[in-house]
């Protein structure tokens, strides 16, 4: 039984070191109506992954305002042949 408990541990260590952190920035399009700025419902999200202890860009995606980033990040992912891997999301 101990050495059981020991082995899960063993491999739930493992697993948070396979976990990777992308972090990302979510900035906000306006347009002028004349009297000032206004957001215009969209957003552009620029994904990082660190490479050498350098931020380096890993995507940009075009969305809506009102769709969640980090959805937006994982659908991403789930199409560009990442759906296996797991990844942790940081907004900076």
């Amino acid at each position: 039984m101990y050495s059981q408990i020991n082995n899960n541990r063993l491999k739930n260590k493992a697993m948070a070191k396979t976990k990777k952190i992308l972090y990302y920035t979510v900035e906000f399009d306006f347009q002028n109506n004349g009297e000032c700025d206004e957001k215009n419902g969209n957003k552009t999200i620029t994904v990082y992954s660190i490479v050498n202890n350098k931020p380096k860009i890993f995507c940009e995606i075009e969305s809506f305002n009102e769709l969640s980033s980090e959805n937006e990040i994982q659908t991403y992912l789930d199409n560009n042949g990442y759906e296996n891997e797991e990844f942790e999301f940081e907004i900076l």
